[in-house]
């Protein structure tokens, strides 16, 4: 039995969120579909108004609208996972949700994966995780499409309990929870 303690910061929590919802491999395709519905549209609003003859009696107008337009599809894509961002911080700011912010104690075992804090109780067998993501920070076991227990790397302080963990990990998570959101 493995048994650490930890807290989450909401610097924790908002490095999931950017992390599930935009850095994870998965998202890969997302990012492109979001790159090119930005360019593509920004794009399609300079052909029909260079078309239309819009701006025929002042040239000057359009090299100035598609200057403005190129400007903004940059802004749009550079501050892309900066919005991302700040929706887990409005999240971690919502008082409503400071239950994700209390001391945890992890115990897990061969059969199970417990963790409890001052208020709840969760015991999870391992064939309950429907997918894993590491990073060099945290573990992300996902018991649905939305839901994952975050857990610090640095809730272990000694280095051979981080390992026996990693080893229950590689024991009981399948494949698919391991590599399902390449095969997607």
């Amino acid at each position: 039995m493995i048994t650490a303690k930890y807290t989450l910061t909401q610097e924790d929590y908002i490095q999931y969120y950017t992390y599930i919802v935009w850095d994870a491999p998965h998202q890969k395709r997302k990012k492109i579909k979001y790159y090119l519905k930005q360019v593509l549209t920004n794009a399609a609003l300079v052909a029909i108004i260079f078309y239309t003859g819009f701006f025929s009696f002042h040239s000057w107008f359009l090299y100035l609208y598609i200057g403005v337009i190129i400007f903004t599809t940059v802004v749009q894509i550079i501050t892309a996972r900066n919005s991302i961002k700040k929706q887990g911080e409005k999240f971690a700011a919502d008082e409503q949700n400071s239950l994700l912010f209390t001391e945890k104690t992890l115990e897990a075992g061969e059969h199970e994966l417990l963790v409890k804090d001052s208020y709840t109780e969760n015991k999870y067998q391992w064939k309950a995780f429907t997918r894993k993501h590491e990073n060099q920070l945290y573990y992300f076991l996902f018991i649905n499409s939305l839901q994952a227990i975050i857990i610090p790397k640095r809730c272990f302080k000694i280095l051979e309990d981080r390992t026996r963990f990693e080893k229950l990990l590689n024991q009981h998570l399948s494949l698919d929870a391991e590599l399902g959101y390449m095969v997607k």
